[in-house]
């Protein structure tokens, strides 16, 4: 795990870089159905996201501070006691984690830092 990690982040970097120069390049415009799949993609992944970051900061491969910063409206929601959106996200941040409460651990990370 710790080679492959580290190899697929320099894959996707690769990979964007590629992108970048090959959209760079293109006579033509990019369509707008590039921006709309670009739009969907981005508000999906960010979302779903949030549960496998989750499984890397209980595994201790991620920090937990900087996660904590980026997912803030995520954990401050699943720390919340009042209804079903804040039960739901914190079960979908703790499923198969080794840890109990990572909403917790993210929350005490950002008011440390």
């Amino acid at each position: 795990m710790r080679i492959v990690l580290p190899a697929i982040g320099v894959a996707f970097a690769a990979f964007a870089v590629w992108f970048t120069v090959r959209l760079v390049n293109r006579r033509g415009k990019v369509g707008r159905r590039f921006w709309i799949s670009a739009a969907v993609v981005v508000a999906l992944g960010y979302p779903i996201s949030f549960g496998p970051v989750c499984w890397l900061c209980s595994a201790r491969m991620l920090p937990l501070a900087p996660v904590g910063y980026f997912y803030w409206p995520f954990v401050y929601r699943a720390s919340c006691e009042d209804g079903f959106g804040s039960v739901l996200l914190d079960s979908y941040a703790n499923f198969l984690t080794p840890r109990s409460d990572i909403v917790g651990d993210l929350l005490r990370a950002v008011a440390e830092s």
